[in-house]
């Protein structure tokens, strides 16, 4: 009788050793393929956001790219392909370069350029004629209808506005670099010491 009870025992306990190994084994199991669809929904996700980061930064700079058209006295004239924000002497750069014969001097190297802009380099000593078939050099564009642009207009034009020495034509430029063009004619009383007073003067003589 002993022995039988002893047998019994014995099965009951290998009985509930399986039962308590199937259990662990069964939670394990079913955390491992819970990680394993963690593990992969992460990849997707670091997959999509590696894919993001790859075209955004193209996109961004196509978005911030300018065509310029320089025409004239320069080694390869035609249009300059730039970033938002650079300069004329950039895009001569990138043309090969001012022929000797550029005349400089009639022309603003650190002018900012905008997008479809065209900007003829003269030679020293031509006349510039400004006509409909003729893109003339900054100075008579800017003041082809009696008006300074003052987005694109350099030091010896603002001078000629009333009002406008040395010092704040070299604070309208100061305040168009820092900020950027002029979104109306208004904000340049924005700039130091040009109040309602001055811009009284200035407004029917500038543009932007």
């Amino acid at each position: 009788m002993e022995k039988i009870i002893n047998k019994r025992n014995i099965f009951i306990a290998v009985l509930i050793g399986v039962l308590i190994v199937g259990t662990i084994w069964f939670y394990f199991y079913k955390d491992n393929d819970t990680m394993l669809i963690i593990d992969d929904a992460d990849e997707d996700i670091l997959s999509s956001e590696e894919n993001n980061s790859e075209i955004t930064p193209t996109e961004k700079e196509q978005s911030h790219q300018i065509m310029v058209h320089i025409v004239g006295q320069v080694k390869n004239p035609g249009v300059a392909i730039l970033t938002e924000g650079e300069r004329l002497i950039d895009a001569l750069d990138k043309l090969g370069g001012p022929l000797e014969e550029a005349d400089l001097e009639r022309v603003n190297l650190s002018q900012k350029l905008r997008d479809e802009e065209k900007i003829y380099i003269p030679k020293i000593g031509e006349e510039i004629i400004d006509s409909d078939n003729n893109t003339s050099t900054n100075s008579s564009q800017e003041q082809d209808d009696g008006k300074i642009n003052i987005n694109t207009a350099d030091q010896s034009q603002l001078k000629t506005l009333p009002g406008i020495g040395d010092a704040l034509s070299n604070r309208i430029i100061e305040y168009r670099e820092t900020h950027g063009e002029f979104k109306s004619i208004e904000e340049i009383k924005e700039v130091e010491r040009i109040g309602e007073k001055v811009f009284n003067e200035l407004k029917e003589k500038i543009k932007i």
